[in-house]
């Protein structure tokens, strides 16, 4: 099924915010489908590694070349891939709490 809503989150050396960001997306109680579509900006710490493994996540990994992120371009290249009808940003550094965030958006 087509992803409703795509979720971009940038990333760089963040795997230990990112994997609860993770948890807390699996956790929402949404019923559109959706994809994540994760902007890695050359991570050395295993961040990349850790999204490459993730399983039951309906996700992509884009790299972004070091020297080559901008947050302003590299959200429009995310959002010019997203294949969802509505998009929703996050940076590697929230985690929302409570599971109804993604339902809560208008």
């Amino acid at each position: 099924m087509d992803p409703v809503v795509s979720i971009v989150i940038l990333t760089c050396n963040s795997k230990g915010v990112v994997e609860r960001l993770v948890e807390s997306l699996r956790a929402q109680e949404f019923s559109l489908p959706y994809e994540v579509l994760f902007m890695d900006n050359a991570s050395s710490d295993g961040t990349r590694e850790y999204l490459d493994a993730l399983a039951g996540l309906e996700k992509r990994v884009v790299p972004v070349a070091a020297g080559a992120f901008s947050h302003s371009g590299t959200r429009m290249a995310a959002a010019r891939l997203a294949r969802g009808r509505a998009v929703v940003f996050f940076t590697d550094d929230i985690v929302p709490i409570g599971a109804g965030f993604l339902a809560a958006l208008p």
